[in-house]
């Protein structure tokens, strides 16, 4: 996990007084569960703050149709493997509650990791754990407190979604270099979409090079995860127009139906998978379970051995030319040894401290600004 060097802000928010009737009683019961809001409804409580001291004009996060998800953070000691059963049953009486109340709170909406809400660096490490930037940001009703980063300040303010560099599913390596993955690309476009920001860093070149993959790998370039998303939006003839027209825009697809374009991705999928795509609905207990297996080590002892015993004389050599550094790169086909080396300089460079890299890490992206789409957010 990449330090971000984020600057970490923090505002009291009493709501014991302020506040009455089932949104009150939320909080109190989740101020008891010693709970913490994140998502969603923590950007709202940032978003009007902003609106009153006149720093936007409108708050975004409430979404589309002034829908929103209730993302829930538990916090526990220990591992996940020693607390799944009281953490399953903790969650099922939370559930019992919130329906008694007529609010629906769904387990994929909750996050369960170890940590302490009074320690400030178990806080800052979560907050640079989030998949966008202005995702950094956490309510916890227990010390009526909310908490943000300065990013997420920044790019709340300008409306922008900005992939954040700790999130290892929306990101993958473009002969190393950081670019969105297909996860990260349906992550940024559903925001755009839903209108929660209006404006993306997504480069054109990132889309090229996962519309190159898709295609050496047939399969949709999308995956399963931009056929969730289009579930979510089949019974909203809106959202589905405005989905495509992004999708246009980006050079994505030609296609201008949305029924057209999920029924080619989902049988790309059919044909990549050998298997029909099926939305399924997962307990509590399974998505932590599946947490549980995504979180091993894999073993990449082979994988060193071979890059150390490889000739490397099956090499592809390229200048990359999208910033001033205009590095070379040289990658061999065989084992993925990677060279790169910045111009004028004698030696290679480590991927992390590339130009690029670095200030994705840091999301000091705005040097970039043919980067944005539609346009950079003046």
């Amino acid at each position: 996990m990449f330090s971000l060097e984020r600057q970490i802000h923090t505002l009291k928010i009493p709501f014991s007084k302020g506040l009455t009737g089932i949104v009150r009683e939320v909080l109190e019961i989740l101020a008891k569960e010693d709970l913490t809001i994140k998502g969603g409804f923590a950007k709202i409580i940032l978003g009007e703050i902003l609106k009153s001291e006149g720093k936007i004009k409108k708050n975004l996060a409430l979404g589309y149709e002034g829908k929103t998800d209730l993302d829930l953070l538990i916090t526990i000691s220990g591992s996940i493997k020693e607390n799944i059963d009281r953490i399953a049953e903790k969650m099922w009486k939370l559930k019992e509650k919130f329906f008694n109340l007529g609010v629906n709170l769904d387990e994929k909406d909750v996050e369960v990791i170890e940590g302490n809400l009074k320690d400030i660096k178990f806080i800052k490490q979560f907050l640079e754990s989030r998949d966008l930037t202005i995702n950094e940001v956490i309510f916890i009703p227990k010390f009526e407190t909310l908490f943000f980063t300065d990013k997420c300040l920044r790019d709340t303010v300008n409306a922008v979604g900005i992939l954040a560099a700790n999130k290892p599913e929306t990101l993958w390596r473009d002969y190393g270099r950081i670019i969105a993955s297909p996860y990260g690309m349906v992550r940024l476009i559903k925001f755009l979409t839903e209108k929660k920001v209006n404006f993306i860093y997504l480069p054109n070149w990132w889309v090229l090079s996962n519309k190159q993959e898709a295609e050496k790998m047939r399969r949709g370039i999308f995956g399963a995860y931009g056929l969730i998303l289009m579930e979510r939006y089949k019974d909203n003839e809106s959202l589905q127009f405005h989905f495509m027209k992004i999708l246009n825009s980006l050079l994505i697809t030609n296609l201008k139906k949305f029924e057209t374009f999920k029924k080619e991705q989902e049988i790309l999928f059919e044909t990549s998978r050998g298997e029909e795509f099926l939305l399924e609905k997962k307990s509590f207990k399974e998505i932590l379970e599946e947490k549980l297996l995504k979180e091993k080590r894999k073993d990449n002892e082979n994988e060193l051995k071979k890059k150390e015993a490889c000739p490397h004389k099956n090499k592809i050599k390229f200048i990359c030319e999208h910033c001033y550094w205009r590095c070379a790169i040289t990658r061999c086909k065989d084992c993925g040894w990677l060279e790169i080396i910045p111009k004028e300089k004698l030696s290679s460079c480590p991927t992390d401290e590339l130009f690029c890299n670095k200030n994705f890490i840091k999301a000091d992206v705005y040097w970039d600004k043919n980067g944005f789409f539609p346009n950079f957010p003046l």
